[in-house]
């Protein structure tokens, strides 16, 4: 397995120029509520971890290391099967959580998470989440938000595999993936990956 830590860069990188870290930290719902100064202090509690495309950076059923965020790349929130089979349940691009369920009921890991392509990720350790969780009641409301609409696309995909034939799924697959990550053109939607 392919990990490298390495040094978190500091808030700016040159004279006038901000931590591409911190600005993605601050647009995301979880953090935008949080003070700049806020949120460089949180990062510098964060490990920065790479991982190569095909990596499981989480395996299902093992303890959580931390609250993981998507700096770079993509990863996927996937199940294998016995007989070889992955089901993908979610395709996770820059801003984006995962390890958030086990890291706030101490249980397991639900899902094997994969590096979909070379990624950088932050981790923010449960001791530092728990803190900040108490600390920051904002943040408390953005997880719980974060968790319900999980929940929501967990329910819509079990509804599309027992009830819907593949040609079916497929079209809701790309309906849902228009409107999520579509972009409008002249002669359709274009869905960037």
């Amino acid at each position: 397995m392919y990990e490298n830590r390495q040094p978190l860069k500091p808030v700016f990188n040159r004279v006038g120029q901000r931590n591409p870290q911190v600005e993605l930290l601050l647009s995301m719902p979880l953090f935008k509520r949080m003070a700049r100064e806020q949120v460089t202090v949180l990062l510098r509690r964060m490990t920065s971890r790479n991982w190569r495309q095909g990596t499981i950076i989480v395996g299902r059923d093992e303890t959580s290391t931390g609250l993981h965020i998507v700096v770079q790349g993509n990863a996927k929130r996937v199940l294998f099967g016995d007989n070889g089979r992955e089901i993908i349940l979610d395709v996770l691009g820059p801003g984006q959580v995962f390890g958030e369920i086990a890291l706030l009921d101490g249980q397991p890991e639900l899902c094997n998470v994969v590096a979909d392509s070379d990624c950088r990720v932050l981790v923010l350790t449960r001791a530092v989440f728990m803190e900040l969780l108490s600390q920051e009641p904002a943040v408390t409301a953005v997880i719980l938000s974060h968790l319900v609409q999980r929940l929501r696309k967990v329910t819509d995909t079990v509804g599309d595999l027992a009830l819907y034939d593949v040609g079916a799924r497929l079209t809701r697959c790309l309906v849902r993936l228009a409107k999520e990550k579509g972009e409008y053109q002249d002669d359709g939607i274009l869905i960037k990956k």
